[in-house]
């Protein structure tokens, strides 16, 4: 399935991707050793397979979590006194030793506000760790 994209890409925009992101949903903190050990090597296989040197980022979101978040300042909310669309919290109450942040992917006018926990399980990317979820 991998390569298949990769071809189609490929023949979409006459070159194979630079860099590959992934965002997977619906994995518990138990199955990141599987997913590593299977999706990221099928990835990685595929890339290999076609020689593609492209750097590799896999990241897990996490949606079923506990936390609730507000903001400290008025300003800083929506209407409705939540966080606003777009606001990450990269510190305090992230993982302590591994890459993660948490993100508000709603905008106001939705029903249902939710934040996500974003966890950076593989890096193959030359860019710091800051600046690859956004490339």
């Amino acid at each position: 399935m991998v390569h298949q994209l990769l071809v189609s890409f490929q023949q979409k925009n006459k070159a194979f991707p630079q860099r590959i992101l992934f965002y997977r949903d619906g994995v518990s903190e138990g199955q990141y050793a599987e997913v590593m050990q299977k999706e990221v090597a099928a990835v990685m296989e595929a890339l290999e397979h076609a020689k593609i040197k492209a750097s590799l980022t896999f990241c897990v979101v996490k949606k079923r979590h506990h936390a609730r978040l507000f903001p400290m300042k008025a300003e800083e909310a929506d209407k409705s006194g939540n966080c606003i669309a777009g606001t990450v919290v990269d510190s305090v109450i992230t993982h302590p030793t591994e890459f993660d942040f948490c993100m508000w992917d709603r905008l106001e006018e939705a029903e249902v506000k939710e934040n996500v926990f974003i966890r950076l399980i593989l890096s193959l990317s030359p860019l710091s760790d800051s600046l690859v979820f956004f490339c």
